[in-house]
């Protein structure tokens, strides 16, 4: 299925949509991605468990960030880098003020 990660479950899947994109932003913008943002939010198990541990730093990532109902919520610490969340506007919140709401126990 096209336009999600959930599904990828091998080493070639992951070289073929990861390491070769970072190889293509790399050549066209002079500077390779030090973040990945899983499409739609959803990793696969393979990506968030094995992939990524391994092969991420090699790729010079630092981490990956999820929108997936399971890692919602702020990032701590102890994120697991590979699966930092993100909130995400229509999803964690609708209008500038809920924004404001959202972030507001950050500014104290």
């Amino acid at each position: 299925m096209r336009g999600t990660f959930g599904n990828i479950a091998t080493w070639e899947e992951a070289q073929g949509e990861i390491a070769q994109s970072i190889d293509y932003i790399a050549r066209v913008a002079g500077v390779a991605p030090l973040f990945f943002a899983y499409p739609w939010g959803e990793p696969s198990e393979y990506l968030l468990r094995d992939y990524l541990p391994r092969r991420g730093p090699q790729l010079g990532l630092k981490a990956a960030v999820s929108s997936a109902p399971y890692a919602s919520g702020f990032a701590t610490p102890d994120s697991d880098r590979w699966l930092v969340p993100r909130l995400v506007c229509g999803n964690d919140w609708k209008s500038a003020e809920a924004l404001e709401d959202l972030l507001a126990p950050l500014c104290r």
